[in-house]
């Protein structure tokens, strides 16, 4: 079976689908992906495993970019509760309801934020960026 390039979505109630196009204004909250496949089928398993393979780094990954001064390492006893924030936000259904995930974080000061809905905002912006990745899994 010939691969042909799919367009893979994860909606934020965290089902799957194939098809449309990227910039669709439905799949404005979703994560996309963009990758070789023999059919749809094919295609959302290869988006999952590498959803699977790749979260923890993406989610440091913005996290990172949000927060440049706390660097965090593989051995910092925070990363997993960051890292875990993070997820959370990402994947709340509305960013009202993922501010409340780091509610905390209006009660510290931060140079690049000044609260936690502008802190959420980026965050999911930079979450749900196309992953135009299409080499085989």
């Amino acid at each position: 079976m010939k691969e042909q390039l799919w367009t893979v979505v994860r909606f934020p109630d965290g089902s799957w689908s194939y098809g449309g196009k990227p910039e669709d204004p439905a799949y404005a909250r979703c994560e996309k992906w963009r990758l070789l496949a023999g059919d749809g089928k094919q295609a959302v398993k290869r988006a999952q495993s590498r959803r699977r393979r790749t979260l923890s780094a993406r989610l440091q990954a913005i996290y990172q970019a949000l927060c440049p001064d706390d660097v965090l390492h593989a051995d910092d006893p925070r990363r997993p509760a960051i890292l875990e924030e993070m997820r959370l936000v990402a994947e709340a259904p509305t960013d009202t309801q993922a501010a409340e995930v780091v509610a905390w974080w209006n009660s510290w000061p931060n140079p690049q934020h000044l609260s936690a809905n502008e802190f959420v905002v980026e965050a999911r912006r930079l979450f749900v960026r196309v992953n135009d990745d299409a080499s085989p899994a």
